[in-house]
């Protein structure tokens, strides 16, 4: 909320990068609540709670946080187990972060990174303003359709001038796409 409140005013998505040390905070003790408890948290409570636990946050930083290995920790943290609280679902939080992802990372290539020195020079890079996405919407899930659409705003010409919204559909159910070979983490 408090990063919220700092940036409300900035015009470009790169205001969100300053917060890294926060992100990362906010990870490392999302990721020890799921080491912890995890599986209970899937099994004891079920798999839908009323409360607003932690995926709410991790979709905000899977979608505002363009550090990269951050980001596919929150990714790894989502596709741990499945869990809903109130509107967020983890795995359908996990396609849209992989796909708000994909649209940043465009043209990197981070699968062909073989060595220690190309993960800590891709670990550097930050998507340029122009690839950011700024907003992202899910339409409504149909009854008995097995996808829900997924709308990405971007603005490539520039803060002011007219965005760019690129529509797709993300599986309501079924297996997330995976993560590089190269990034090991887990929670």
């Amino acid at each position: 909320m408090q990063i919220s409140i700092f940036i409300c005013l900035a015009s470009g998505e790169s205001a969100f990068d300053r917060f890294k040390a926060e992100f990362q905070k906010i990870i490392e003790l999302v990721a020890e609540n799921v080491r912890k408890g995890g599986q209970e948290l899937c099994t004891s409570i079920g798999h839908f709670q009323f409360d607003m636990g932690i995926i709410p946050a991790l979709h905000f930083i899977g979608t505002k946080c363009r550090w990269l290995l951050l980001r596919r920790k929150v990714l790894a943290i989502l596709g741990s187990c499945y869990w809903r609280e109130g509107l967020f679902d983890s795995y359908r939080s996990y396609r849209c972060i992989f796909h708000v992802m994909e649209a940043e990372e465009v043209g990197m290539n981070p699968g062909l990174i073989s060595n220690a020195a190309e993960l800590e020079e891709f670990a550097s890079y930050l998507p340029p303003e122009p690839l950011r996405v700024y907003v992202v919407t899910f339409g409504p899930v149909p009854l008995y359709e097995a996808g829900q659409q997924l709308t990405l705003l971007l603005k490539p010409n520039k803060v002011f001038n007219a965005p760019v919204y690129f529509k797709t559909t993300i599986p309501a159910s079924g297996k997330s796409p995976p993560l590089e070979p190269w990034f090991t983490w887990s929670p």
